[in-house]
C-alpha cells in the first residue's frame, strides 16, 4: 500500500509538473503573439508613409521625383465607384464599404473609425525623415469677414515666396493617411495633384516590407 501510495503521489506531481509547463508555455505563446502583432498607432502610420514616400517613382509620376508633401482628409460623405458583380454594373458605395472590400475587411467599423475627422494624423514628423512636407495651416489663416475671404500669413511673405517657387519647380502631391486592415498588413492611401489627378493604392507588407500593390482607384480632378 505504501509503494502504491507513493506512485500515485509521484504520478500526480508529474501531472502538476506537466499542467505547469503547458500553461507557461501557452503564456509565453500568447506574450510572443502580443509581441509580435503590431497596434495601429500614430508611429506605426507615419512608419508606413516613410517608406512609402522615401521613393515615389513607383507612382508613375514622371515629374514628382522628389515632390513637397502635404496631407488631405477625407470627408466624411465621400464614394467611391465599385462593380456590383451580381448586376455586373459599377455602382457608387460609401467610401469605407469600397476600402474594405479591396483590404478584405470585414469589419467595416474598424474602416470607418480611421477615417473620422477627429483621428486625423499629425504628419509633420514626416520632415524627421527627410520628407519635404507641407502643413499648410501653419503657414496661412484663412477667414471670412462677412462675404470676403481674408487670408493671414502666419510666416513672412519672403518665406511664403520661396516656398511657392520651390513647388513650382519640384511640384506638390497631397496623400490621405493610411487605412489599415485589423491584421495591420494592407493599406489603402490616396494622393493626388491639387488640379490633374487622384489615386487611390494598395499596399501589402511582405516579409516586413510594403509592396505595392496595385492602383485601384484614379480619376482627374
Amino acid at each position: 500500500m505504501i509503494i502504491l501510495s507513493k506512485i500515485n503521489t509521484s504520478i500526480f506531481l508529474n501531472i502538476i509538473l506537466l499542467f505547469c509547463f503547458l500553461s507557461a508555455c501557452k503564456n509565453e505563446r500568447t506574450e510572443n503573439q502580443k509581441k509580435s502583432h503590431p497596434k495601429l498607432t500614430q508611429d506605426y502610420q507615419l512608419d508606413f508613409l516613410k517608406d512609402v514616400l522615401i521613393d515615389t517613382s513607383i507612382f508613375n509620376l514622371k515629374h514628382y521625383q522628389n515632390p513637397f508633401i502635404s496631407q488631405r482628409d477625407f470627408k466624411s460623405d465621400e464614394t467611391r465607384l465599385q462593380l456590383n458583380e451580381e448586376r455586373n454594373f459599377p455602382e457608387n458605395i460609401p467610401l469605407g464599404k469600397f476600402i474594405a472590400i479591396h483590404l478584405e475587411e470585414n469589419d467595416t467599423l474598424h474602416i470607418n473609425s480611421q477615417l473620422d475627422s477627429m483621428n486625423r494624423l499629425d504628419m509633420r514628423k514626416l520632415k524627421s525623415f527627410g520628407i519635404k512636407y507641407i502643413e499648410w495651416e501653419d503657414l496661412k489663416k484663412y477667414h471670412f469677414i462677412e462675404d470676403s475671404l481674408i487670408v493671414e500669413n502666419l510666416v513672412s511673405k519672403d518665406s511664403i515666396k520661396n516656398l511657392t517657387a520651390s513647388i513650382k519647380k519640384d511640384k506638390e502631391i497631397w496623400i490621405t493617411k493610411p487605412v489599415f486592415n485589423k491584421q495591420l498588413n494592407k493599406a489603402y492611401i490616396e494622393l493626388g495633384n491639387k488640379w490633374y489627378f487622384r489615386h487611390g493604392i494598395l499596399y501589402e507588407k511582405v516579409n516586413n516590407k510594403w509592396i505595392f500593390k496595385k492602383i485601384i482607384f484614379s480619376r482627374r480632378t
